[in-house]
């Protein structure tokens, strides 16, 4: 088995899932109450990051070509849309009521609607500016959506890494 690179525990108390995914591109889907792999799905290049949205209608799950898979728990974790606008790397994403939101290895940041996203409408509400090709490592909404913290990395000769408040 090759390197697990993200997992993601789903948000429903009734029948928790836990999802992993890495290198080898497979999506595991696993039920925490009886430990019972109930899914599993391929996809088209080994994955960096999942994430459910807020009510559990969609797992997206994001990979090292720059497609953003959108998968439908209620259909058997079939792909219902794709953004591949891009050919960079989708290091980071995360949810929240109101968006949604993807980070790049190119610095890129995209702010999707999340009603959009939900209706497979997939046109960025905000294209944060890339700012010194500084990769985004991760991307957290606050509370009720109000702001984005991302964190950044760039290497000369050290490590740096900066967070910071951008939306």
């Amino acid at each position: 088995m090759k390197p697990i690179r993200s997992m993601q525990f789903s948000k429903n108390t009734n029948n928790v899932l836990l999802v992993l995914a890495g290198d080898d591109a497979m999506v595991y889907v696993v039920s925490v109450s009886n430990q019972q792999l109930i899914a599993e799905k391929l996809m088209s290049a080994p994955i960096t990051s999942l994430g459910f949205s807020v009510g559990n209608e969609r797992l997206a799950v994001a990979s090292v070509d720059g497609v953003l898979a959108l998968l439908d728990p209620s259909d058997d974790f079939e792909v219902v849309g794709e953004i591949d606008n891009s050919d960079a790397t989708i290091l980071t994403l995360d949810w929240c009521s109101k968006s949604f939101g993807i980070g790049r290895i190119d610095g890129s940041v995209a702010i999707y609607n999340t009603d959009d996203v939900l209706s497979n409408f997939f046109v960025p509400q905000m294209e944060l500016p890339i700012r010194k090709r500084k990769a985004i490592l991760s991307l957290a909404f606050g509370v009720r959506g109000r702001f984005l913290g991302k964190t950044e990395a760039t290497v000369n000769n050290d490590t740096l890494i900066k967070a910071d408040a951008c939306w």
